[in-house]
């Protein structure tokens, strides 16, 4: 019996719910900040200390 080349893939859906409100919402998450790199530095330590409950 000779075996039969692959099908080819099928796209059932391209999009879902759940990711879909995933990127609408990182928009919303961005943060532009205008301060120096020394005080960008201080406010990226702040925001991962308070992300470990410290």
């Amino acid at each position: 019996m000779l075996a039969q080349p692959p099908a080819p893939a099928q796209l059932l859906r391209a999009t879902d719910d759940y990711g879909s409100r995933l990127r609408a919402e990182q928009t919303h998450q961005t943060r532009v900040t205008t301060h120096t790199p020394r005080g960008q530095h201080r406010q990226e330590h702040d925001i991962l200390r308070r992300s470990l409950g410290g």
